[in-house]
């Protein structure tokens, strides 16, 4: 299991989990600006049998 905190770009932020054993990565986002802060979790990827 990893945690990091990664700046991508000034201000921009990859709040990363790692579970090796599970094959689970979570790649949340924080925006990071003089009046404020966003955090993006881009969520779960769906897949369809059959696409």
């Amino acid at each position: 299991m990893t945690d990091t905190v990664q700046e991508i770009n000034g201000g921009i932020y990859r709040l990363g989990y790692t579970d090796q054993e599970a094959g689970f990565s979570n790649n949340t986002y924080l925006i990071r600006e003089q009046k404020g802060s966003v955090l993006i979790d881009p969520g779960l990827t769906i897949r369809f049998s059959g696409t």
